[in-house]
């Protein structure tokens, strides 16, 4: 349609009452005038869970109710700017701090170091996991409400033994430190993840490096992440007179991403709610796989290596040394996933499932928050993660998520997306 039909045919309608749209978001003052019998494709309030500061209240919300179960939705906090000590802890700083005691403990549990410079690495004294051992063993007694006694008081650590603890932790990350540990230190720090597993859900996922990404509240298409190690470079981030986003996100970093010839992926996964009250939503069955354009490294905090959104790699070149198996697109189709896994079939055993599940468990904990209402409906896009071991892993919710046919894989996928929700949810 020309310019000059376009402005023709908007002013013959311009009287008339709609009774299907269709924005980019949700416009009050146009929702207010519609007719009841109109169709539209947003919810009021939906901004609960498709914004990262409130998706982050939501997920907490989530993790705190016990008949959910383990939901595997990715532990976020918020952290206004510029920081306080009310908003930095308990969850920030003190996530930070109680990372380091697992990663010793996980490290010394196979008695290995990490890459370090090409120099002899030094060697970790077998007090570091004692120190370790002893910071996870006041954690449980806390979550175990036995943080009041007297003989769980005694297995806090103090400031200098903290400290000690930190610097002996650096000397792993950092310098590639290598434990000297007796055996029975090496069953004690095995035992101790076995029982700190009961307590953390993301314990399998976080790795030995304690690596937190870092998300503006208000930004989206990956603008603005970084990923960090320590507590003080994020807190002199956020505190940034040169940032004006008011809060941020920080989330727990998947340091154990399931790898496809090496490179990290992510998923992108619509889903449709037609109704909020009962709740009812529809999980399209195919969705698609973005990759990074650098193979995978903890070495490297680079977004082309860590984030795999469309609108951050495309700024890249892929790089020589992936595998030729690899999309030239960054972009597979699930089919393709689960033709390369047919044998395990953990597709539709494993990751399926699991991401129904987190996205229920997610509209479960908004269904008291969102405005429903009759005739209308809303598409959203969920991004998950995979762990080495299958397991799906909710990162966010997107409302009006990008339908562009950016690759051959959404050019095809978008349009039956459209397609389908029309059809689905209009009798048109």
């Amino acid at each position: 349609m020309g310019e000059q039909e376009y402005h023709m045919v908007c002013r013959a309608v311009r009287n008339a009452d709609p009774n299907f749209v269709w924005t980019l978001r949700r416009d009050d003052s146009l929702y207010t005038n519609l007719l009841p019998s109109a169709f539209a494709n947003h919810f009021a309030k939906a901004s609960s869970f498709t914004t990262k500061i409130r998706d982050s209240s939501q997920h907490s919300e989530t993790s705190d109710r016990p008949t959910m179960g383990q939901v595997p939705i990715s532990a976020q906090h918020i952290i206004a700017s510029p920081p306080t000590p009310s908003t930095t802890t308990p969850h920030t700083a003190q996530n930070t701090r109680h990372n380091r005691p697992v990663s010793v403990s996980r490290g010394s549990s196979v008695n290995i170091g990490l890459h370090g410079p090409p120099c002899e690495p030094p060697v970790v004294p077998e007090e570091a996991v004692g120190l370790a051992l002893r910071a996870c063993s006041a954690y449980v007694s806390s979550r175990l409400h036995e943080d009041i006694e007297e003989e769980s008081k005694c297995l806090e650590l103090a400031g200098t033994e903290w400290q000690s603890l930190i610097n002996y932790y650096y000397k792993i990350v950092l310098e590639g430190g290598r434990f000297a540990c007796s055996t029975l230190t090496v069953r004690k720090a095995s035992d101790m993840l076995d029982e700190l597993e009961k307590y953390l859900p993301q314990l399998y996922m976080d790795g030995v490096r304690n690596i937190w990404i870092v998300k503006p509240g208000a930004m989206s298409r990956g603008r603005g992440i970084v990923c960090l190690e320590r507590l003080e470079p994020i807190l002199e981030l956020v505190s940034s007179p040169f940032h004006k986003e008011g809060k941020w996100v920080v989330q727990k970093y998947i340091e154990r991403p399931l790898l496809i010839y090496g490179t990290k992926f992510d998923i992108r996964q619509w889903f449709l709610v037609t109704d909020w009250a009962p709740l009812t939503m529809w999980m399209y069955k195919d969705c698609y796989l973005r990759f990074a354009t650098q193979r995978f490294t903890l070495d490297n905090m680079n977004e082309s290596v860590h984030l795999c959104n469309n609108s951050i790699q495309r700024n890249y070149t892929n790089s020589g040394s992936r595998s030729e198996l690899l999309p030239e697109e960054n972009m597979w189709h699930s089919s393709t996933f689960k033709i390369t896994w047919r044998q395990d079939g953990v597709w539709d055993e494993v990751i399926y499932p699991g991401m129904k599940h987190a996205l229920t468990c997610s509209m479960m904990v908004s269904q008291d928050i969102v405005e429903g209402r009759k005739n209308s409906f809303e598409l959203y896009g969920a991004d998950f993660m995979l762990t080495d071991d299958f397991k799906p892993w909710l990162i966010e919710i997107n409302c009006s998520p990008t339908m562009e046919p950016s690759t051959s894989v959404t050019t095809q996928l978008c349009a039956q997306v459209m397609e389908d929700t029309i059809r689905g949810t209009t009798p048109l």
